[in-house]
């Protein structure tokens, strides 16, 4: 009987160190998905913010542009004689290189 009460001794504290192990194992193992998930969130913003800062300066860019074309836009609406006098003498073969100065004074004596 004596045997017996070791044997069950023996089996339960074999037991408590197969728990403490596995106990080990789960919290090894939380602990390394903690750490991914981090790693992962961490990746997640960086690439967040650096799509956040492409997106400003692309929004920044595109508003100094659209000034500088609505501008030359509204320049050009103002002024199409003088491009057609440009355009005439580009088309008549003429190579030359013309402010808009030049432009208007060649249109003046044109007419």
């Amino acid at each position: 009987m004596t045997f017996f009460f070791q044997f069950v001794e023996l089996m339960s504290r074999r037991q408590g160190e197969l728990d403490a192990l596995v106990a080990t194992g789960y919290k090894s193992a939380l602990t390394e998905e903690r750490r991914r998930y981090c790693f992962l969130v961490d990746r997640q913003c960086c690439v967040t913010k650096l799509l956040i800062n492409y997106h400003c300066k692309v929004i920044c860019s595109h508003s100094l542009r659209k000034k500088t074309f609505n501008s030359s836009f509204t320049l050009r609406q103002r002024n199409p004689d003088v491009l057609c006098v440009f355009f005439t003498i580009q088309m008549k073969g003429k190579v030359c290189h013309l402010t808009h100065l030049q432009a208007r004074e060649m249109m003046k004596n044109n007419n």
